[in-house]
């Protein structure tokens, strides 16, 4: 892999000295078209020992000094050639695999995280945006809550390289994703938000700078409520501070 010295300059491996990307991608489309792979089993220990370890350094070489090194974009090169068009034909073995939602969950986070490259062609981006959509076509809405909630967190910070092409409008696909997200909704409690960020946003409203409780309420001066809502305000207001009290 690429390293980068201690005078700032990258230095990157002879790929013509071992097992570089380009002879990956012949072994698997000789694998994809030879043998073919129809068993969940084989493709998911495929998926953890050869395709999701080469994910993962593609994935952390998209730095400013790495992403444009030989290596980086040779990885780019094998995965969307070879290794993601692949799983994306393999998608409907994703199916039914609740019982590897770790492994599941890293694929999705992973491929998405490739996804934000700044060194991708069109072709490859677009074979990365195919390949998560087949993928989570085939899975249960509630493996999806991580990706979901990753992507929640990314929506103010898109940018160029961040965006997945928009498809235009189509009736089949709008009939499945309105279920999906209408059961993910449904599985959240109304007060759900994530631990992590509630924590934060927590201590930073109720500490001053010396750590002492400083209370900081929303200014409703200028917000009106209508009336036959009192009731179930006042209602989510006790919850909201018996909750408080229980998780203090």
């Amino acid at each position: 892999m690429p390293t980068i010295a201690k005078d700032g300059t990258v230095v990157e491996p002879d790929m013509s000295e071992g097992f570089c990307p380009d002879h990956k991608a012949a072994m698997v489309l000789f694998l994809d078209r030879v043998y073919g792979i129809e068993d969940q089993d084989f493709l998911l220990h495929l998926l953890e020992v050869g395709f999701l370890p080469d994910l993962r350094a593609a994935a952390s070489l998209d730095t400013v000094a790495l992403s444009a090194t030989d290596m980086a974009l040779a990885l780019n090169r094998y995965l969307c050639s070879a290794v993601l068009p692949l799983l994306t034909r393999c998608a409907p073995l994703f199916a039914g695999t609740e019982h590897h939602a770790s492994l599941i969950d890293s694929l999705l986070h992973t491929v998405y995280r490739l996804s934000k490259g700044c060194s991708l062609t069109k072709a490859q981006r677009d074979s990365i945006e195919e390949c998560l959509l087949s993928i989570c076509g085939q899975l249960r809405p509630s493996m999806m809550q991580h990706l979901l909630r990753r992507l929640v967190f990314d929506i103010p910070l898109l940018n160029e390289h961040a965006k997945m092409p928009l498809k235009k409008y189509e009736q089949e696909l709008f009939k499945l994703a309105l279920p999906c997200l209408s059961a993910v909704a449904g599985a959240l409690p109304p007060d759900y938000m994530e631990s992590n960020y509630v924590g934060v946003m927590e201590k930073q409203a109720s500490m001053d700078s010396d750590g002492n409780f400083n209370p900081q309420p929303v200014d409703t001066n200028n917000i009106t409520i209508p009336e036959k809502l009192d009731y179930f305000i006042n209602k989510y207001a006790e919850h909201s501070h018996d909750k408080w009290c229980m998780e203090k």
